[in-house]
């Protein structure tokens, strides 16, 4: 990968990791908004695997920065192995 795209990567997880909250509550207000506008009240008829993948996408992403600062906290220490 370009150290272009390694600097940008870094950036957007060292944000993500700061300020996750912030983005869970964009996410999950915009698909909140995306189903009101389309559907309306009537829950019947919102797309729940929408929302269902889009709560789990959030919830894994968690889990995902969590795993990867410890793999670097580890790697950084000199330890080379992680703990799955």
């Amino acid at each position: 990968m370009p150290r272009f795209f390694q600097g940008i990567a870094a950036r957007t997880e060292t944000w993500l990791q700061r300020h996750y909250v912030i983005f869970l509550c964009v996410l999950l207000g915009l698909l909140l908004l995306n189903e009101l506008w389309l559907f309306g009240l009537d829950l019947s008829q919102w797309d729940f695997l929408l929302i269902s993948g889009s709560i789990t996408f959030v919830v894994g992403l968690y889990f995902a920065l969590q795993r990867d600062y410890g793999y670097h906290r580890k790697n950084r220490d000199g330890i080379t192995y992680v703990k799955v």
